[in-house]
């Protein structure tokens, strides 16, 4: 699964690195290309954090050519998927939060309203508590804010529809700090307080498989002669 998803993310690479330099990549909306292209090992490089844009130019190319690697990298999400999913098996909490983290942003990148990319931020900001010892106010409190943000994304209602989803999943410290910190993202990002009705999130009891057959009761009588 690891050589599967390092294939994927070279290839697309690669692959962008050509298109942009030979001209053969569409112009799509709200997506400008880099006027200097990266090429792929240098785009790596930087993203990954190894080294650090020289000038202000090449910040803005990484930023565009990003934006088109995620775009493209979607389309082999499942790949990606794959290796988060065998890194949470093998308990690799560490490697596993920086897996779910492509996952995330390459589906954020092409369907950012979704309740897959909700699902996939949550595994993200699981891996993430559980590699920082729940630490949400610190380490763990950037991806507490993407899951609160990609949950009312998906289904409105903000904080109150993302407890509900998760309330068997995080303990009541991080519910409690997941409060807080949606009341200084309604502040940052302007959101009108709505009157989110989020009843239908709410699980419904299911009916009872077997009802508890009406005994009768058998008189002494009865049992003494049989």
């Amino acid at each position: 699964a690891e050589a599967a998803a390092e294939a994927a993310e070279a290839t697309v690479a690669v692959s962008l690195e050509r298109g942009l330099i030979e001209g053969g990549l569409p112009k799509l909306p709200g997506m400008p290309l880099p006027a200097t292209p990266l090429s792929a090992h240098r785009m790596a490089m930087l993203r990954e954090g190894f080294e650090t844009c020289t000038d202000e130019a090449e910040e803005q190319a990484l930023l565009r050519q990003s934006k088109l690697f995620r775009l493209l990298l979607a389309s082999l999400a499942n790949v990606l998927r794959s290796h988060a999913l065998s890194l949470r098996g093998m308990n690799k909490t560490v490697e596993s939060a920086l897996a779910w983290e492509k996952v995330f942003e390459a589906l954020e990148q092409v369907i950012p309203c979704s309740e897959l990319t909700c699902i996939v931020g949550l595994e993200a900001l699981s891996a993430k508590l559980l590699s920082c010892h729940l630490d949400y106010r610190g380490a763990g409190r950037s991806w507490l804010r993407r899951s609160l943000l990609a949950s009312h994304l998906a289904y409105g209602g903000g904080y109150a529809s993302w407890r509900v989803l998760n309330v068997q999943t995080f303990a009541a410290s991080v519910l409690d700090g997941a409060a807080k910190e949606w009341s200084h993202m309604v502040k940052e990002y302007s959101f009108a307080d709505d009157s989110y009705d989020f009843s239908d999130l709410l699980a419904s009891k299911p009916p009872l498989a077997n009802k508890q057959k009406e005994t009768t009761e058998v008189p002494a009588e009865e049992l003494a002669e049989a």
